[in-house]
């Protein structure tokens, strides 16, 4: 029965990780630290503040207003608050980092009519104040979607934080140095020092960064649901610019590359790609007897197809959850798919809570075949605005045990 066990490998990809709503990724760009000086104010019209991180207040940026005030729960992962600064042309734009570390700052504002700051749309991107660098001016564009006006982390209202790097996995958990600095970052709409200030994705303003290399690496994170954004984790309700999500929900997904030209003001376009939500009701089959007590941790998986096999991109993947089943109420699982069109969802309860969520005494929606597994029941169809999805999945198939010894017995905490 070994080739039951193929697909481990992508499905260990994203069940490693906690009980957080999803463990694609983690961020946290209002970053816990120290508290951090506000950058010079732009000539003219006036540019980007640098980012205060969570901590105590910084001081003003040239051009005056108010320093950046202290983040709650600073050294838990910071909070949106701590994001700060303000100059005569407009408010400092925040810092960008992992849960825990210290924010980094954003670049200084530039000169020229119409161009400083986040403001506008402009007609041309300004060249850079360093002539030996390169500026560019990011136009960010969300694919349609029916937004859900009576709930908050679904009504396209959120944070925007966008920064540029200069490798494609600053992210990178396997490499010599993770979680890198980015070399110019900004966010928008500038924080007050409590509370949170919200724009609406119809109405973001172009998005300047100077001082870059030729080469650089740019993304955009917009936080809708903004329990995302405070926990420090990626979930539903998040857009994504500068990865393509379509090839797939992995580890050190690289973000696209961008030239610019030395010496140049640069204007391009980015796509935003939201993580949708999906709400998947769980049920053991009435004919299902499971090998222990059906009590164990619980995940479930996205794909564009029925048939799995070990190299099938993820295109979504819930919370783990410890599930005993049956129950009645059925629970409730969310979490995040991305794209539109077919989708077919896999769920797994692991009974007896081994490390491979394929190992034995798991009960799943599917059906095993040579080189691969053919997920029964789980299809769902999104439409192309279809921000939130339920469905309902029975569980119904046991792997069988290898062999003795049995393993030992796993209920729910």
């Amino acid at each position: 029965m070994q080739h039951h066990y193929f697909l481990a490998g992508i499905l260990l990809l994203a069940a490693c990780g906690g009980s957080t709503e999803s463990d694609l990724g983690s961020t946290q760009p209002a970053a816990a630290g120290s508290a951090g000086a506000s950058g010079g104010g732009g000539n003219n019209t006036g540019g980007n503040a640098g980012a205060n991180p969570a901590g105590s207040g910084g001081s003003t940026g040239a051009g005056g207003g108010p320093s950046g005030a202290g983040g709650e729960d600073a050294g838990s992962g910071g909070s949106i608050a701590g994001i700060g600064g303000s100059t005569a042309g407009e408010a400092g734009s925040g810092g960008m980092g992992p849960a825990g570390s210290s924010g980094w700052s954003g670049t200084s504002g530039q000169s020229g009519a119409g161009q400083g700051g986040n403001g506008g749309q402009p007609q041309d991107c300004a060249p850079p104040a360093d002539p030996t660098k390169a500026a560019v001016c990011l136009i960010l564009t969300p694919e349609a979607m029916d937004f859900v006006e009576d709930d908050p982390q679904l009504d396209g209202e959120g944070i925007l934080f966008v920064a540029a790097y200069d490798m494609p996995l600053p992210d990178n958990d396997e490499g010599p140095q993770d979680d890198t600095p980015p070399i110019a970052s900004t966010v928008y709409p500038p924080q007050p020092s409590s509370g949170a200030a919200l724009v609406s994705l119809g109405a973001l303003p172009t998005i300047r960064l100077d001082g870059l290399p030729s080469k650089v690496y740019l993304r955009a994170l917009f936080f809708d649901n903004l329990e995302a954004l405070e926990k420090g984790n990626i979930s539903w309700g998040v857009w994504f610019g500068g990865q393509d999500l379509n090839k797939g929900l992995t580890p050190n997904l690289p973000i696209d590359e961008q030239s610019l030209p030395i010496g140049k003001g640069t204007t391009r376009s980015m796509p935003l790609t939201a993580l949708r939500r999906l709400e998947v009701t769980v049920k053991l089959a009435s004919t299902t007897q499971p090998v222990d007590d059906g009590s164990g941790p619980f995940r479930w998986f996205a794909f564009a197809q029925q048939g799995v096999q070990e190299k099938t991109p993820l295109l979504g993947l819930s919370s783990e959850r410890c599930l005993s089943l049956p129950a009645n109420p059925a629970p409730v699982v969310r979490g995040l798919v991305v794209g539109s069109g077919d989708r077919f969802i896999l769920g797994s309860l692991n009974d007896f809570n081994l490390p491979d969520p394929l190992a034995q005494g798991s009960i799943l929606n599917a059906t095993f075949a040579p080189g691969q597994v053919s997920i029964v029941g789980g299809k769902i169809s999104l439409g192309p605005q279809e921000y939130r999805k339920a469905h309902s999945i029975d569980l119904s198939l046991v792997v069988p045990l290898s062999g003795p010894p049995k393993p030992p017995s796993y209920t729910c905490p």
